[in-house]
C-alpha cells in the first residue's frame, strides 16, 4: 500500500498547485491551517529529492519541540520547493541541501527591525546549501 500512500499525495499536491494558481490568479484568499513546519517538510522531501536530483542530497534538521504555526499549507509547500529549486541551482555539481526549522525568541530591538513581527516566540525554517566555491580573480 505505499504505492497507494504516495498516489494519494501526489494528488494532494497537485490539488494544492492548482489552488496556488487559482489564489495568484484571483488573489483568492488562502485557507490558513495550524501546521507543524516538521511533518510539512517530510511529507514533501520525496517529491523534493526527486525534483533536485540524485546529485543533491537532502537532510533536515528538524527541531523536536518545534511549535505550530498558522499557515496556508500550499504557501508552505511552494516556499519548500523554491528553496529546493534554488539549491539545485546553485550547485550544479551536486552537494548537501540541509532543511531546517528551529523556535526563536525574539526580543523587542530585534523583532522592532523586522517588519510585521512582534516580541515573542517565533518558529523558523529554512534551508542550508554550501557556499559555492571561491575562484581567485585573474
Amino acid at each position: 500500500m505505499p504505492e497507494l500512500r504516495q498516489v494519494q499525495a501526489a494528488a494532494d499536491r497537485a490539488r494544492n498547485l492548482t489552488q496556488q494558481i487559482l489564489a495568484f490568479s484571483r488573489k483568492q484568499v488562502l485557507e490558513k491551517k495550524v501546521l507543524n513546519l516538521n511533518a510539512e517538510m517530510e511529507s514533501i522531501g520525496s517529491m523534493l529529492r526527486r525534483l533536485i536530483g540524485e546529485d543533491i542530497e537532502v537532510k533536515t534538521r528538524l527541531a523536536a519541540d518545534l511549535g505550530d504555526v498558522k499557515a496556508d499549507p500550499s504557501q508552505i509547500q511552494q516556499v519548500l520547493l523554491n528553496l529546493a529549486v534554488n539549491a539545485r541551482d546553485a550547485m550544479p555539481k551536486g552537494g548537501t541541501m540541509t532543511l531546517v526549522t528551529a523556535n526563536v525568541v525574539l526580543d523587542a530591538p530585534t523583532a522592532a527591525s523586522l517588519p510585521s513581527l512582534q516580541p515573542g516566540e517565533h518558529v523558523v525554517f529554512g534551508s542550508r546549501t554550501p557556499a559555492p566555491e571561491c575562484r581567485p580573480r585573474r
